[in-house]
């Protein structure tokens, strides 16, 4: 008996890496109190709204000096031609026109056809 002992002491440290409990840390839980009202507390949320405003800022002065460049007055690019924006109205215009005249017609023409054809019915029918 004295000798078992020793071998439940020695098989107790000698157990296998996979049986052994790993240690779990305790969630990182945080809590928000009343008085954030809404703020963000993420570091990265205020990195990325930062970074938004730092981009819509750039922008901005691109734009500005796009426009100093060109000067006073009216900025059309460069590439604007004034005929071809009154060409696309007029074209507009135009078929729509035809579509309201093409509508007109056609109902004119199946009214006429219409009462040629109860005309007849009654003649034929007398």
């Amino acid at each position: 008996m004295a000798t078992s002992q020793p071998c439940v002491s020695l098989c107790g440290m000698s157990r296998p890496a996979s049986l052994v409990q790993k240690v779990r840390r305790p969630l990182d839980v945080r809590a928000e109190n009343s008085a954030d009202k809404g703020k963000s507390m993420n570091i990265v949320d205020a990195n990325m709204s930062v970074l938004r405003e730092r981009i819509y800022i750039a922008t901005m002065h691109e734009r500005l000096q796009q426009y100093s460049r060109r000067g006073n007055g009216w900025n059309y690019p460069s590439n604007y031609n004034s005929n071809l924006k009154r060409n696309l109205i007029l074209s507009q215009s135009l078929e729509i026109a035809r579509l309201v005249v093409g509508t007109l017609g056609f109902t004119f023409l199946t009214g006429t056809l219409f009462l040629c054809l109860v005309s007849l019915v009654l003649h034929l029918g007398q």
